[in-house]
């Protein structure tokens, strides 16, 4: 049976910019990008899990669905934020589920190739995603790309059995 009612957030993992996504159900109630600035460290890596902490805590999630590459794409500092959040993740009694950028594509829509298309389906599914989109589709670097993401990947979880 699916479980509709839980709060989860959607991540899509950067070792800049992290998109993050609280949902319920069919409901956004935040999407932001956060920006981590300076050279990777120990340091920036723990800032960026007491970030997602943070959400956690107060919202009192305990689901997370988190988009990242697959393992023999990831930088040495991406996997090494990734295995810090699985940690964490267990430490705090989170269920972490990783999500491919394929797994996103999947769970959209058929006919969902590409991430520009993963942006539409989100934005018409969700209307408050629209203006997102509309400045995504005229910037040159893809910087919300990482906000659908997150979403997709809070709706995943939303759904998973």
């Amino acid at each position: 049976m699916m479980e509709t009612r839980k709060v989860v957030l959607g991540i899509s993992l950067g070792t800049k910019y992290v998109g993050m996504a609280i949902m319920k159900s069919t409901v956004i109630y935040y999407c932001q990008i956060k920006r981590f600035t300076g050279k990777w460290s120990a340091a920036k890596c723990k800032h960026i899990i007491e970030t997602i902490l943070k959400f956690t805590r107060t919202y009192g999630i305990k689901d997370i669905g988190v988009k990242v590459p697959i393992a023999y794409t990831r930088s040495k500092n991406l996997n090494e934020l990734f295995v810090a959040l699985e940690k964490t993740a267990v430490q705090e009694g989170i269920i972490l589920t990783a999500y491919s950028i394929k797994d996103l594509k999947r769970c959209c829509a058929t006919g969902v190739s590409n991430k520009k298309q993963l942006r539409e389906f989100i934005s018409k599914r969700f209307s408050e995603m629209n203006f997102e989109q509309h400045k995504e589709s005229s910037l040159k670097y893809h910087y919300y790309t990482k906000i659908f993401e997150a979403i997709a990947s809070g709706l995943l979880s939303i759904t998973k059995e």
